[in-house]
C-alpha cells in the first residue's frame, strides 16, 4: 500500500525504474533532498522529532559505504553512537531508521536488476485501524451509525459454553472459543512521505 502511493523520489532524477542502473544507490545527498521534500510540504516529524525511514538490509550496507555518512559516523561523540562501530544506523539526518529484508524491492530495473523503495515517513502519512490500533466504538446494530465516540480494542470474543451445541452435542461435552477482528491501513497524506527508489550494491 505504502509503495504504491507517497512523494517518488528516483535516485540520480530517472525518469522511471526501468531507467534505474546497477550504480544508482542510495546516498546521503539523496537522502536529504527526501528530508527537503518533506519538510517543504510541511510534513511534521513524530513526537521525537524525527522522521522515520524504512530501509533493505542491502540499502543499510550502501549507505554505511557512503564517505558523507561514513565522516558523521566516525565523529560521532562516542564509540556507542559510533554507526561503523556497532554497524547500527540508528538515528541519523533527522531520520530514524529501521531495517527489515522484507522491505519492498521488484525487478524491473534496467537489465531486470532489483530497485529498491526506501519510506521516509512524516507523522500522518498513514493510519492503522483495528488489531494494530485502537479505533472508534460503532454500534453493534450497523456500521454507518454514528461513532459512540468511545474508544476500544477492536476485538471480539466468541465463547459458547458446554451444552450450547443442542443435538448436534447431546452429551455436553463441546465447547468453543473464537475471536474476530477488523484491520486496515490507509494512507492519509501521501505527501507526508517520500517512496525514495533506487538500485543496491548488493542486491
Amino acid at each position: 500500500m505504502l509503495v504504491a502511493d507517497g512523494t517518488s523520489q528516483l535516485v540520480n532524477n530517472r525518469a522511471n525504474h526501468a531507467a534505474i542502473v546497477s550504480t544508482d544507490i542510495i546516498d546521503a545527498a539523496e537522502i536529504m533532498e527526501a528530508v527537503t521534500t518533506l519538510e517543504a510540504a510541511d510534513a511534521l516529524p513524530f513526537p521525537n522529532g524525527k522522521y522515520v525511514g524504512i530501509i533493505h538490509s542491502y540499502t543499510k550496507f550502501d549507505m554505511m559505504k557512503d564517505p558523507t555518512m561514513q565522516n558523521m559516523f566516525i565523529y560521532a561523540p562516542s564509540a556507542e553512537k559510533n554507526g561503523l562501530w556497532t554497524y547500527k544506523l540508528g538515528e541519523c539526518l533527522g531520520i530514524d531508521w529501521y531495517v527489515s529484508s522484507l522491505a519492498n524491492r521488484t525487478a524491473d530495473g534496467s537489465d531486470s536488476i532489483n530497485v529498491y523503495d526506501t519510506l521516509i515517513l512524516g507523522r500522518d502519512a498513514y493510519g492503522a485501524g483495528g488489531l494494530a490500533a485502537q479505533m472508534p466504538k460503532v454500534p453493534p446494530s450497523s456500521q454507518s451509525d454514528p461513532n459512540t465516540g468511545k474508544r476500544v480494542m477492536p476485538v471480539s470474543i466468541i465463547n459458547k459454553p458446554l451444552g450450547s451445541g443442542g443435538t448436534e452435542d447431546a452429551l455436553d461435552q463441546r465447547g468453543s472459543l473464537g475471536w474476530k477482528t477488523t484491520y486496515v491501513v490507509v494512507v492519509l497524506d501521501a505527501t507526508r512521505y517520500v517512496r525514495l527508489q533506487h538500485a543496491c550494491s548488493l542486491g
